[in-house]
């Protein structure tokens, strides 16, 4: 996964620096227009000086694990994966997959995992090589 976005405002990056506390609300106002694109946001902030290149990475990796985490908390309803679209400018931020996957879980709801969950004869087991690759392996607790 290399980035994720959602065209719902709250999901936008000026939303995202506004929840973040990264710039004032003032400074942001002045450089960011009503309908100005992702992308153009963030040109323009660094161009301004707002935000330098790694703090604007930083800043887009959040805006792309909190568009993950919303669709992964939907119970219903259809999103789609377009292939086919290409991201502009330097937006590719890898996202540690295996790790995120872990952490989205841990945030669903109890009533959400059991009814998913509700097939005593599966068994769940991890994929080869995920505990090793987990930041300190995967710890679960009994519920």
């Amino acid at each position: 996964m290399i980035a994720a976005l959602m065209n719902l405002r709250p999901m936008r990056l000026v939303e995202v620096l506004r929840r973040s506390g990264a710039v004032q609300a003032a400074r942001l106002d002045g450089v960011v227009r009503e309908g100005m694109s992702d992308e153009h946001t963030a040109v323009a902030l660094v161009r301004s000086g707002v935000l330098g290149e790694a703090e604007l990475k930083k800043l887009q990796r959040r805006q792309s694990s909190e568009v993950l985490y919303e669709l992964l908390r939907w119970s219903e309803g259809e999103w789609g994966f377009e292939p086919r679209v290409r991201l502009a400018g330097g937006h590719r931020l890898p996202l540690d997959t295996p790790q995120f996957l872990v952490e989205a879980a841990r945030g669903l709801p109890r009533e959400t995992v059991a009814r998913r969950m509700a097939d005593e004869d599966e068994t769940i087991s991890p994929a080869e090589g995920a505990q090793e690759k987990a930041d300190g392996g995967v710890q679960l607790l009994p519920a």
